[in-house]
């Protein structure tokens, strides 16, 4: 429960940013035209470019959901809160990596961190659980919380789609791939993200 308990902790601070903050793009909107996507990826034989091709629509209702999800107040936040960027000194743990850190609407911090993890139900409760012992703010649990972390997985898959389509990008293509076809095969659709939401929110085992 590491990630959600230290965000926890950094949210109960609240920091406000000092400046004119708004939610980075690549959080806040997915604009990319997925059926112009996936036809210049069926010029391919690879079987992630039939894959894609096969959840355009997926994808397309996705994106125009997550990016019409509203935004609540935005507070300074990592951005990048994994169990790798928390190092073990042996007296202590520091959190690393702070490249990422920047305005975020923390419910949707959290949402990143407990997406992949939204099948397990039982977990899920557990680390909500955490977030809240540790500090974190009062969210009102609904499909809105995840609108980043959807946003974060489908730019970062259409980003991964173009390296693979660039033959400049050749040195990438082999870490693209596997990234690319982890994306394809582990983003849910629409339904099935609320159906997962739901049945956290409902204490279901179904």
């Amino acid at each position: 429960m590491l990630a959600p308990t230290q965000t926890g902790r950094i949210h109960a601070l609240a920091q406000i940013p000092e400046w004119d903050a708004r939610l980075d793009p690549f959080y806040a909107t997915c604009s990319v035209d997925w059926p112009a996507l996936a036809d210049r990826a069926s010029a391919t034989d690879a079987v992630w470019a039939t894959e894609l091709h096969r959840r355009t629509q997926d994808f397309a209702e996705l994106a125009a959901w997550s990016s019409a999800a509203p935004v609540g107040a935005l507070i300074v936040s990592h951005n990048d809160l994994t169990v790798g960027n928390v190092l073990d000194t042996g007296s202590g743990r520091v959190l690393i990596d702070w490249d990422n850190v920047g305005p975020q609407d923390p419910a949707r911090e959290l949402g990143v961190q407990l997406f992949d993890r939204l099948e397990h139900i039982e977990l899920t409760v557990n680390l909500l659980a955490g977030y809240r012992a540790a500090g974190g703010v009062e969210i009102d649990w609904k499909a809105d919380l995840f609108a980043s972390a959807v946003n974060i997985r489908l730019n970062l898959l259409a980003e991964l789609v173009h390296w693979l389509l660039d033959p400049a990008a050749a040195a990438h293509h082999d870490f693209a791939s596997t990234r690319v076809a982890s994306l394809l095969h582990t983003t849910p659709d629409l339904t099935t993200l609320q159906r997962r939401v739901a049945a956290v929110e409902l204490g279901s085992t179904a």
